[in-house]
């Protein structure tokens, strides 16, 4: 997941540490290899539809451009914003999610990243590190040379813009490069057909380099960096609807993680032990309704298989 804003793009094998953590953690199985894991991960994947694929396309990026929120923007962060998309050498649009997880949850993670890196640290499944540094500002480092300074220009009900500044190591490069980015990330949360909470994510990224021939060096390798991107979006929304489920089934394992987070500050601890119970209980209600009586729909605005609010 951010804002599910992690210092760079996570690594598909660390990423894929984190879902058997998680699909564990559900499972309440021991071994990450197990059946009833893998089981659980095929599972959850399936529920993680893209409701459309990243692209990159000249008409996607005026789209993006058109959907950014920049006049919610104060007048000194709209600068900056708008710099950026001068300067841009890339452009992508991320894969367009839906996979279920309440509301409480992901709005949570989107506001505190931090706490979703810290709850990957205590997993022992990544290195990256997060850690807040003012009321809309972050430092990141992931261990392997990448670095960055993460500004929350914008914190919305439904969009989140954030300019990250840094440096960035690729696999397929030596040396880190020096970058800008701009991330804006757009969610929707209602209920599925069946009453279930549900999200769709959309998010694009738009970076400017400091010169043309690291801008060169960076589109030389933009496929590679493309599917990675996509990818890693795939996984961290996934991540989140295991977390999620966590809650749903084993708040007290998610409460327990909560007492081992490091760099945050002490009452993340307590909301994130108040959100598991949040959710579980939430869980419980909706369990609750659907027996009184299962043809029971919600009078909630829902999603449909296009990604598509319908009130």
């Amino acid at each position: 997941m951010s804002n599910r804003f992690v210092p760079r793009p996570l690594g598909v094998l660390s990423i894929r540490s984190l879902i058997a953590a998680a699909a564990v953690c559900v499972a309440a199985t021991a071994p990450a290899a197990s059946p009833e894991a893998e089981e659980l991960e095929a599972a959850a994947r399936e529920r993680i539809v893209t409701v459309q694929a990243g692209t990159g396309t000249a008409r996607a990026r005026r789209r993006a451009e058109a959907a950014l929120p920049l006049a919610d923007l104060t007048p000194a962060a709209r600068v900056r914003a708008v710099q950026v998309l001068e300067d841009q050498s890339l452009f992508r649009t991320l894969p367009v999610l839906r996979f279920p997880i309440h509301e409480d949850g992901l709005k949570y993670f989107i506001q505190h990243p931090d706490v979703a890196v810290a709850l990957w640290r205590v997993l022992g499944v990544s290195q990256c590190d997060m850690w807040q540094t003012g009321p809309n500002s972050y430092e990141g480092d992931a261990g392997d040379g990448s670095i960055g300074l993460f500004d929350v220009l914008l914190r919305g009900e439904k969009d989140q813009l954030v300019l990250v500044q840094g440096q960035f190591k690729s696999p397929v490069l030596n040396d880190p490069i020096q970058a800008t980015c701009l991330f804006h990330l757009h969610t929707e949360t209602a209920f599925d057909a069946s009453g279930e909470p549900i999200a769709v994510g959309r998010a694009s990224l738009f970076v400017s380099f400091p010169s043309r021939a690291v801008g060169a060096a960076a589109k030389l390798i933009s496929p590679v960096t493309n599917v990675v991107l996509d990818r890693n979006f795939e996984e961290v929304c996934l991540f989140a609807h295991l977390i999620d489920r966590s809650m749903q089934t084993r708040p007290v394992w998610v409460e327990g993680l909560a007492t081992q987070l490091e760099g945050v500050l002490p009452r993340r601890k307590v909301e994130l032990s108040e959100l598991s119970e949040r959710v579980y209980a939430s869980a419980r209600y909706r369990e609750r309704l659907r027996d009184r009586d299962p043809g029971l729909r919600t009078a909630a605005p829902t999603i449909d298989r296009y990604g598509e609010v319908r009130r």
